[in-house]
This record gives structure tokens, C-alpha cells and sequence, in this order.
């Protein structure tokens, strides 16, 4: 998973800090992404069962002519999450 870091993920960032303090220790977990459109609204849901983080890490993406996610020109930081996990199921509204 990638994004944007962001203020409104600080709940997350202090799980992905808990795992890199206990590692292994840290029981699993289900986790739900929500995928949306430009305007906010809700396109799926993806539920994954049984995961683990495997990996995590910030970076500078300075490639300008790719995607940005924050709609702007320009080089932005980005993180990037690793999960392996059981099973998925997708949702739609």
C-alpha cells in the first residue's frame, strides 16, 4: 500500500511503529482499504484477512512525468507499506 503521508493516518503510523518496536510479536490483523474516486466517493472495499506487515518505508519520488498523488507536478514524499495477508474480498457499494 502507498500514499501520501498525511496527518488522518497518525493511528496507523503508531501501528506500523509497535510493529517495528515488537516485529514478530505483533499479532495479526485484518485490514479494510477503501478505494476512491476523485470526488471522495466509495468504489470498492478491499477486506483482507490474517495479514502481517513484511515491510515499511518513506521516499522521495522525484519523477515528475509519473502519477502524482497529490495532483500536483512536482516531487512529493511518499511511504510504502508490505503486507502479506490470507485472503481478500472485495467489496462495492
Amino acid at each position: 500500500m502507498e500514499s501520501v503521508p498525511s496527518v488522518d493516518k497518525a493511528p496507523f503510523y503508531d501501528f506500523v511503529a509497535d510493529w517495528m518496536d515488537r516485529g514478530s510479536l505483533l499479532n495479526e490483523f485484518d485490514l479494510a482499504v477503501d478505494v476512491l474516486d476523485g470526488t471522495g466517493a466509495l468504489i470498492q472495499t478491499w477486506d483482507f484477512k490474517t495479514c502481517e506487515i513484511t515491510g515499511y518505508g518513506t521516499y522521495l519520488h522525484d519523477t515528475t512525468f509519473i502519477y502524482s498523488y497529490s495532483g500536483l507536478q512536482d516531487s512529493e514524499i511518499r511511504d510504502r507499506a508490505n503486507f502479506s495477508c490470507v485472503g481478500v474480498s472485495l467489496k462495492t457499494p
